[in-house]
């Protein structure tokens, strides 16, 4: 290594072009508050600066990654592929449909007869078949077998009627809570082999765990768009990816790479939020504050006052759903398709390290296209923990095993994964119906909680709690509510519902 020399390092110094230490940026103690500082810029927090700035009110946006999105990200490749990497769909009920309107995207739609999918069972593959869930259900099951799968489904959906309708007041939606929803299903439902084999298959993918992981209710909850008879999906034409980015175009102040580190209450209400950003040390006042950041990072923050142990609590007996999704990128296919291969044109749910098989991306101008394979729970969460070679050839002999073929054709693999949790799970004993899940739905003083694990699991409970806590906001800044600066209770009741603009 070479030494420097002592004169040369004051004079660069002296001349401004050296910085052996980063500059703290001083806070003007006596700036007046923006409206509201949203830490984090992935789908809740986005939606939550729009729906803001909607009300007329003043929004800053700090995220600590150089892009925007969290989660959720259209993955470009070179030669014009595409594939998404956190957002596979949006579902009809999405708010984020009504949001991509509203920024005037284009959306790509598929009506499906069944929001089931195809399935691979003792090591056959049972294409969804038919209009009717009923169809493909008889292409596997003897009738008996079906018709005591059919029991359990109206069985389920009479007990989501009553967890929304009644709530944890009923004490049959409480006993839901309690138990997993594999002891519930192996206690109640009586499946055959193969049915429960493909209920499993569906809420496993859906929940990112294993069905003894999470509790009945939350299940339940968090599955109820499996329980209808027919869906509609959604896309966004050129990719999921550019939602968020028109998101954030439309906010007027996101500020990249800025790693939000403490937020601190002052005696007028009002928070300060300190950032770090390019190796400086900045602070920003705010009349509110929302911590849209995943679950796992809230404690990261150095708060004060500090969270409560209910709120401490409330986050940490979540579980950690686990996602990777892996991109196998196609050369040409040299020759006509075999039969016996998989049906790149179709979405096939499999167990072990594959997961699910999505249907290929449109081919590029020389001929590759991408699989998209959306692994989950333990197989997604030995990502983490073993070599990333070893975890991608046990998926390639996998692939192997099922299509030689295909798994010939595999040029490049890119792995895509999120540590310690890509979403959050309810264990036995939670729900997000619980004390727990409502005190995270409420401010803490100056301070909101929005994301996934304040509603359920995925972008739409994300979309929801964005606005939800926007018009919390915006209701109590029309009001003039002042946040005591003990939060010690509810300074907005956050399932309030704004009327209008602002200013």
């Amino acid at each position: 290594m070479r030494r420097r020399r002592p004169a040369l390092l004051l004079l660069l110094f002296l001349l401004g072009l050296a910085r052996p230490e980063a500059t703290v940026a001083a806070a003007d103690p006596d700036a007046d508050p923006v409206d509201v500082v949203v830490v984090g810029a992935g789908v809740a927090g986005l939606v939550t600066a729009w729906e803001l700035e909607r009300q007329g009110l003043e929004t800053v946006v700090l995220e600590a990654r150089p892009v925007v999105g969290g989660r959720a990200a259209t993955m470009e490749y070179e030669g014009g592929l595409r594939a998404e990497a956190g957002l596979q769909e949006i579902w009809h009920d999405s708010p984020l449909v009504r949001i991509a309107g509203a920024l005037g995207l284009a959306l790509e739609t598929e009506a499906a007869p069944t929001a089931w999918s195809s399935v691979e069972i003792d090591e056959r593959v049972f294409p969804l078949v038919g209009t009717s869930l009923r169809a493909h259900l008889d292409s596997f099951l003897s009738v008996p077998e079906r018709e005591r799968l059919e029991a359990w489904l109206a069985h389920a959906r009479e007990r989501l009627a009553r967890a929304k309708s009644v709530g944890l007041a009923d004490p049959e939606v409480a006993a839901l809570q309690a138990i997993s929803l594999a002891d519930w299903v192996q206690r109640d439902a009586m499946l055959s082999p193969r049915a429960e084999s493909w209920l499993r298959l569906h809420v496993e993918c859906e929940l990112a765990a294993g069905w003894e992981e999470v509790s009945a209710l939350y299940a339940l909850l968090d599955l109820a768009f499996l329980l209808g008879e027919s869906q509609t999906y959604h896309s966004v034409v050129g990719g999921n990816g550019r939602l968020l980015e028109a998101l954030a175009r439309a906010s007027r102040d996101v500020r990249l790479s800025a790693r939000v580190t403490a937020v601190r209450v002052e005696a007028d209400g009002a928070a300060r939020v300190h950032y770090e950003q390019n190796g400086r040390v900045a602070s920003i006042r705010a009349r509110r504050v929302v911590l849209a950041i995943p679950f796992y990072r809230v404690s990261q923050l150095q708060l004060e006052p500090a969270l409560t142990p209910e709120h401490e609590a409330a986050l940490g007996s979540l579980g950690f759903g686990q996602y990777a999704t892996v991109h196998l990128v196609l050369g040409p296919d040299p020759t006509p398709a075999t039969q016996g291969g998989l049906d790149l044109s179709d979405v096939l749910l499999t167990p072990g390290p594959l997961g699910v098989i999505y249907s290929a991306s449109e081919p590029a101008g020389d001929g590759r296209r991408i699989v998209s394979l959306l692994v989950h729970g333990a197989q997604a969460r030995a990502f983490h923990a073993a070599s990333r070679t070893a975890r991608i050839d046990a998926l390639l002999d996998a692939l192997a095993h099922r299509d030689p073929a295909l798994r010939e054709r595999v040029v490049e693999t890119h792995v895509y994964t999120y540590h310690p949790a890509a979403i959050a799970t309810w264990r036995p004993g939670r729900s997000p119906l619980d004390a727990g899940s409502e005190l995270l739905r409420r401010a803490y003083g100056p301070i909101h909680f929005a994301g996934d694990y304040t509603e359920g699991g995925h972008s739409d409970g994300a979309a929801k709690s964005g606005l939800r806590v926007a018009a919390a906001i915006a209701r109590a800044l029309r009001e003039d509510v002042v946040a005591p600066s003990s939060p010690g209770r509810d300074a907005a009741d956050a399932r309030g519902v704004a009327a209008g603009p602002v200013r």
